[in-house]
């Protein structure tokens, strides 16, 4: 058991620092391309909303979904288990669906308290791009589905699998950008979303 245990901690390390390495470099190149430059800070700006989304969902799931998950896997077996993850995400889906409705109405009346600097014209293409970024807040089920993974003793691939993110990112970024400018990192997001989705 300690040996297994001493296994699982070595790959996930191993792939966290792996992971890092690819986004570290990913901020670098996205960086060089797009500078500090207006549609950057709007696309920053934009960003912030469903990124705090993803991570509230998605750390407030984790940790009430995976000790219940493992005990339901337990103590009433794996087709219990499996009803349970289904109703719990789709939960999410609908809570997650509601909140992102509330912030695309609502986005003229909060956003210009995060982007109070901004002149009109950066504003406006800071809002839409918040509006394009929203379904990336149903990125979190790739957090989830880490988790649940990670509950089956499965750790070196999910720890891993992150890294196609930001290579994904980098190579959008360097191919795409003088074609689509800003909307090239939007893209991408949305992209990487499906790609988790399917």
């Amino acid at each position: 058991m300690n040996g297994r245990i001493l296994r699982a901690a070595v790959s996930v390390l191993l792939a966290g620092v792996i992971v890092k390495l690819v986004s570290t470099s990913k901020e670098v190149v996205v960086a060089g391309v797009y500078g500090r430059s207006d549609v950057m800070d709007a696309f920053l700006a934009a960003f912030l909303i469903p990124n705090l989304l993803v991570n509230v969902f998605a750390e407030s799931m984790n940790q009430a979904l995976i000790p219940t998950l493992l005990r339901v896997r337990v103590q009433d077996g794996q087709r219990k288990a499996e009803q349970l993850l289904s109703n719990s995400m789709l939960w999410v889906c609908m809570l997650l669906i509601l909140a992102c409705a509330a912030m695309a109405v609502s986005a003229r009346a909060f956003l210009p308290l995060l982007t109070w600097s901004f002149p009109p014209e950066k504003f406006e293409l800071c809002l839409r791009l918040f509006w394009a970024l929203l379904p990336w807040c149903f990125w979190l089920h790739r957090r989830n589905c880490t988790a649940v993974l990670n509950s089956a003793e499965r750790f070196a691939l999910p720890a891993l699998a992150p890294a196609l993110i930001p290579l994904t990112i980098m190579a959008g970024a360097l191919l795409l950008h003088g074609q689509l400018g800003i909307w090239a990192l939007v893209l991408l997001r949305l992209l990487e979303q499906l790609h988790k989705q399917s």
